[in-house]
Parts: C-alpha cells; sequence; structure tokens
C-alpha cells in the first residue's frame, strides 16, 4: 500500500451530484443532507492561526481518497471544526448566487472541543508512567502487542519521562488552550459559517456584517474519486449511481470533468473508481459506453493493488446487472483450489478469482507484480537453507542473512528466475471441469506480466504444470464467495517481512 490514509479526514469529504436523466435532482440533496462542506485544502484550520480572516476566498470542495496521515501521540491542537469562523465580527448574514447549489448558515461557535481536548491529553499524559509513556506515547511494543524496550521494537531517545510541552516540541509550557492552540488571544464572540452543497457546480457565497466591507466565498464543487470509503454517507451502490449519473449528464457537468494524471503509468484519467467486494459497476459500465472519458479502477486485494484504466470508446458491449470487477489473486487458496488441484500439479501459482463470471464489456487487462510473489518464495527458501535455526530470533536470523551473502544470493537467484521462467495462464472451465490454457510463454516486464481476459472466472498463473488424471471430487466449494478468501493473506515468516522491507526501504 503506498498510501496512509486518514479516516478522520475521508469522514469529512462529500460527494455531491445532481441528475436530471435517471434519478430526481433531490437525490443529492438527500444524500448530503446535513453534511457540512469545507473546502478541505490543509490539514488545519484554516491556517496556523485557526480563525479566519474577514477577506474574499475561494474554496473547491472535491471527493478524493485521501486524507492528512496517522495519529500523532503529541500534542495535537486538532480543531473542533473545518468550518469557517471568525471573531468580533458581529452577526454575519449570507446571500449565495445559487441555492440550488450551495447555501450556508451562521452559529455562535464556543471551541469547546479545543477545551476539552487541550485539557483531557494533559491528564491523560500526566498520569501515564515511565513506562506507559513508553509503550503508549513511543510505540515500543512488540508484534503481540505487549511492552518491549527491545531496540528491534523500541527506538525511544527518552531516558525518563518528559513533560507533555516538551515532549509535544512547545519552548515554554503554554498555560491555557488558546496559547497551546497558539492563538495570541482568548477568542471572545466567534461565529461559525457553515456551507451545505446541493449539486455539483459554481456558486458564490455573500458574506456581510455591521461595520465590515462585503466579503465573497466562491465555490467550485467537484468530485473526483468513487466507490469504496469515499464520502461520508458511504454506500457502493449510491457511489455508482453518482458517477453514473455525471456520465448520463456530460453536458451539464462538461466544465467540472477533472483531469488526473495516475503517479505510476503516468498516464492520464478522469475519475477513479475504488472497488468494493460484490459491487455492482453496470450502470457507470453502461453510463460509460461511447463517451471519451476515462474511468481508472482500482482494488486494494490481500496481496496488492491492480489498477484498470477503461475509455467509454473501448466499451463493445453493455453489461448486465451484477457486473464488477472486483478479483481475488493468491498464493495459498483459490475459490475452485480443490477442483484445479485435482486436475493440475502446479508451481509457483498465482490463483486469480473473479467475483463476476460471464462476458465483458471490452477485453480486460491486468498487469501482476509477480517480483513480491516469487522474491518471498526465494527467500524462505534460503531462510531455510541457511538459517532455519534462527526463525525465531530476528537478530539472529538477520545475522544469518548477512553472515551468509543471502542478500546477494537472493537478487541473484530472483533476477535470474524473473529474466529466464516463462509463465502459463489456465482457465478453470466450471461447465467442462477442466483446466484449459488461456496463454503460454508469458515473460515479466518490469517485474510485471500483462494478462488479457474476454472472460471472467477462475485462472492461474503458474511457471510449469502438469495434468493430473482426472478423479472423482468429493471437496465441494458451494456457494462460498470470494470475499471469503479475501481475508487470506501470503505465508510469510516474520524474519523475511523484516528483511525485505527494510532492503526495499534501503533502495
Amino acid at each position: 500500500m503506498k498510501r496512509v490514509l486518514s479516516y478522520a479526514i475521508l469522514l469529512t469529504t462529500v460527494l455531491f451530484l445532481g441528475s436530471t436523466n435517471v434519478y430526481a435532482d433531490g437525490y443529492w440533496e438527500e444524500y448530503f443532507k446535513e453534511t457540512p462542506i469545507q473546502g478541505y485544502t490543509g490539514c488545519g484550520l484554516n491556517g496556523p492561526s485557526y480563525l479566519s480572516e474577514w477577506q474574499n476566498m475561494t474554496k473547491e470542495e472535491s471527493i478524493r481518497y485521501g486524507g492528512c496521515g496517522g495519529y500523532d501521540t503529541k500534542f495535537n491542537p486538532t480543531p473542533g471544526t473545518y468550518n469557517l469562523v471568525f471573531d468580533n465580527i458581529g452577526e454575519i448574514t449570507i446571500k449565495s448566487s445559487n441555492e440550488n447549489i450551495v447555501t450556508a448558515i451562521t452559529r455562535p461557535y464556543d471551541f469547546s472541543y479545543e477545551k476539552q481536548n487541550y485539557e483531557s491529553y494533559i491528564e491523560e499524559f500526566n498520569k501515564a508512567t515511565f513506562e506507559e509513556f513508553l509503550r503508549d506515547y513511543e510505540g515500543c511494543v512488540d508484534e503481540n502487542g505487549n511492552f518491549s524496550q527491545d531496540k528491534q521494537y523500541c527506538n525511544s531517545e527518552y531516558t525518563q519521562k518528559p513533560t507533555w510541552w516538551e515532549y509535544s516540541e512547545y519552548k515554554t509550557e503554554p498555560k491555557t488552550w488558546w496559547e497551546a492552540y497558539r492563538l495570541s488571544a482568548e477568542p471572545k464572540n466567534a461565529t461559525e459559517v457553515i456551507s451545505y452543497a446541493k449539486d455539483l457546480g459554481k456558486a458564490t457565497l455573500t458574506l456581510s456584517a455591521a461595520g465590515h466591507q462585503d466579503i465573497t466565498l466562491d465555490w467550485t464543487i467537484k468530485a473526483y474519486d468513487f466507490g469504496e470509503s469515499v464520502g461520508p454517507n458511504y454506500d457502493a451502490s449510491n457511489m455508482s449511481k453518482g458517477l453514473a449519473q455525471i456520465l448520463n449528464n456530460l453536458e451539464k457537468y462538461k466544465n467540472l470533468i477533472p483531469t488526473q494524471e495516475d503517479y505510476d503509468t503516468k498516464k492520464e484519467y478522469n475519475f477513479t473508481y475504488y472497488i468494493s467486494e460484490n459491487e455492482d459497476l453496470s450502470a457507470v459500465i453502461n453510463a460509460l459506453k461511447g463517451k471519451d472519458i476515462t474511468v481508472l479502477f482500482r482494488q486494494y486485494t490481500n496481496v496488492g493493488e491492480s489498477i484498470y484504466f477503461l475509455n467509454g470508446k473501448e466499451i463493445k458491449n453493455e453489461v448486465e446487472e451484477g457486473f464488477t470487477y472486483n478479483h481475488n489473486i493468491s498464493m495459498e487458496t483459490s475459490i475452485n483450489k480443490d477442483k484445479i488441484d485435482n486436475l493440475v500439479d502446479v508451481k509457483d501459482a498465482i490463483y486469480i478469482d473473479f467475483t463476476y463470471h460471464g462476458s465483458l464489456p471490452t477485453e480486460y487487462k491486468l498487469s501482476v507484480n509477480i517480483r513480491d510473489y516469487i522474491g518471498e518464495i526465494i527467500g524462505n527458501k534460503l531462510i531455510d537453507q541457511y538459517c532455519a535455526s534462527f526463525k525465531e530470533d530476528y537478530d539472529k536470523l538477520s545475522k544469518c542473512w548477512t553472515d551468509n551473502n543471502l542478500e546477494e544470493k537472493y537478487t541473484k537467484e530472483l533476477e535470474e528466475y524473473l529474466k529466464n521462467t516463462a509463465f502459463t495462464l489456465l482457465y478453470y472451465n466450471p461447465e467442462k471441469d477442466e483446466m484449459e490454457v488461456v496463454a503460454e510463454n508469458l515473460k515479466a516486464i518490469d517485474d510485471k506480466i500483462e494478462l488479457t481476459f474476454d472472460h471472467f472466472s477462475s485462472y492461474v498463473l503458474t511457471s510449469n504444470y502438469v495434468k493430473k488424471e482426472k478423479k472423482s471430487n468429493n471437496a465441494q466449494t458451494g456457494t462460498l464467495n470470494v470475499v471469503l478468501y479475501g481475508t487470506f493473506a501470503l505465508t510469510s515468516l516474520v524474519g523475511i517481512i523484516g528483511i525485505l522491507v527494510k532492503k526495499k526501504t534501503e533502495k
């Protein structure tokens, strides 16, 4: 996983669209009911002062998968709101240029969250013992979650417990909550301005207050990402309907269609869709058909990420209800593993299971990075050969790895394997209960093997296979769903994980 996601930020990110085609205009208004839009542009509230300046502003609210990082054990002056907060402005009135897109309300803001955040942090920090400080604040725990000062698990520089404010890198101790939030004075008459969206588009809010010149808040409401874990009212079906409504109303939203670039491939696309298990994408695919719009489908599986770019002009066929690109990749198991094992002996097998079985809108291309799969096999083999007695002791295992020059052996063997080994893609035909060859002599290019599918079912990517004489198979997979197998992780020794992670980090 390339990125660490922050669910707190995801909860403040919203999707809002409108349609005159499939669903009533009020659909998205109901979807965003009581959900403010913040125009989130950073990881603090309106800059370092945590208060808004009375000035013209331009804000964009957009659906985007991501956030500002994880939890910090130091005191974090987190704001209680990501809405605008003005102090000593007086009564504020607001007028919208288009109430069908954006409206706003005001209410007093008392900073009760900030006060409680300040007080509770100090209380909890002060009552922790030094051991609890190392465990809970410095993260000195082993793989079982138990406190440990072993250098493998504890890199703390502290030999005694610091004060909360020293630990949080203040130069002097803040005596009040507002000093801790780096405010020059305590706010006395704060007003919160809360904006709400009803549709995708642009609108201007004009804010007026006695004794002050009017200011404007120019909103642009966009949508970039859809699907799994996107939006505060997450529902996979809502997300697919939302994207389908944009695609069915391109003339209405044509000036709001984003252009993005994938970091790894440098390919351009318009929207990202994060696939969830058993998700129906038929409305999206059928609405996309024939349009020069590209959707990047992403899925995080138990062994990594799969990506697929699909432009609407590539789609040849509409799909039936229930269509999805959801799949599972594993070296361990398959929904049809018992049946496959009854038909063939396979070596270095990578099982690929698609949830949907049937015809596709167009050929589906999947890039499988086999370096990690094969690297794990080679690494574990070398450990078994040279360091088997040290598997339970990380320090001894690392020393054994170094003393036997296993890094060089590992790299050489892996590179030779990737360069010289050809793979075969086999298809399990459930009607015939047979394994059929789909493609042969597949070589890795830049560690990846490119696969093309014209039908979704169960497949095996293998470097070597031997057909068996068919026997009766009493093992039943029944109606097991692919999701059951999504919980299986690749079997990997603790030692080789640590070594390979260290190797990649050094690179």
